[in-house]
């Protein structure tokens, strides 16, 4: 699932990264996406890989999308979604 996501990211590029700022701190006038205190965050992006991470958008990164785009990120959403709930019915989970 990570790989899938990872790949959205490549193909519609939703947060516009430029020199590890997205395209809603370069509107606010911060830095370093939306994780700035996040100690993973490298000058490269991520050290990790995180599905949760991946899975967020705010919401100017979002209603930047095409149409195409917004659809296939709620398909992996409810794809992870599913998953999850697959997980909790059929193995007992602690």
């Amino acid at each position: 699932m990570y790989n899938e996501l990872d790949n959205w990211h490549k193909i519609y590029n939703p947060c516009q990264f430029e020199k590890n700022i997205c395209l809603k701190n370069r509107k606010d006038n911060t830095i370093n996406g939306c994780c700035p205190t996040c100690k993973l965050n490298t000058a490269v992006g991520c050290s990790i890989r995180s599905l949760g991470c991946k899975l967020f958008l705010c919401q100017e990164a979002y209603n930047n999308l095409s149409n195409e785009a917004k659809e296939k990120y709620l398909n992996l959403k409810f794809m992870i979604s599913d998953l999850k709930l697959y997980i909790e019915l059929n193995y007992q989970i602690d």
